[in-house]
């Protein structure tokens, strides 16, 4: 069938991936039709990491890392992840959600209320008895980063001072077969306004 004009704003003809890619945006979309995913980021991390927290600082993961550029700054990001991590026993944990936008410096997404001068924010919390079994560690958070820039988002680990932490396998693991290890994941989803 050919493509038809008929002077009133109609278009006939034009059939089902008939557009060339990248023709329809989120802005070409109609009022109403935003809720819409629009592009999907994901990594999965399925080695092992070891780390320490000095001094309460926080520690990135390698692997645990990712970047989603949004067509429209008006659109959100979800983003969605499950850690999989163990620490030595009586120290507690958490893990952090930090973004950067255009290459700059890392703000935190997303930390619960301050309660108290001496508690750690975090975005997820631990258990300080994940000795002999991982835990998962799991949120979802629809951020409004309001940008066309890339940011990249990534996770950071926090536990209390000089305790020592794996992710993907339990503290206690002397690599033997009766141990399993896990893996862990991060989702970064545009979604249109």
């Amino acid at each position: 069938m050919p493509i038809v004009l008929n002077g009133s704003g109609t278009v006939t003809g034009i059939s089902v991936g008939g557009l060339p890619d990248g023709i329809v945006d989120g802005d070409t979309l109609a009022s109403g039709a935003g809720g819409k995913t629009l592009q999907v980021i994901n990594t999965i991390k399925t080695d092992t990491f070891s780390g320490q927290s000095i001094s309460n600082a926080l520690v990135d993961i390698t692997g645990l890392t990712l970047s989603i550029t949004p067509s429209s700054s008006s659109n959100k990001v979800l983003i969605e992840f499950n850690v999989c991590m163990g620490s030595n026993n009586g120290c507690r944990n958490g893990i952090i959600l930090s973004r950067s936008i255009g290459g700059g410096g890392y703000s935190v997404v997303t930390q619960a209320d301050q309660v108290g001068s001496n508690r750690q924010r975090m975005t997820t919390i631990g258990s300080a008895a994940n000795q002999y079994t991982p835990q998962y560690q799991s949120l979802s958070i629809l951020d409004s980063p309001n940008t066309t820039s890339a940011i990249t988002y990534k996770i950071q680990v926090w536990a209390e001072s000089n305790c020592y932490f794996r992710i993907n396998r339990i503290y206690t693991d002397s690599d033997n077969a009766g141990y399993g290890n896990g893996c862990s994941t991060m989702t970064a989803k545009e979604i249109s306004a």
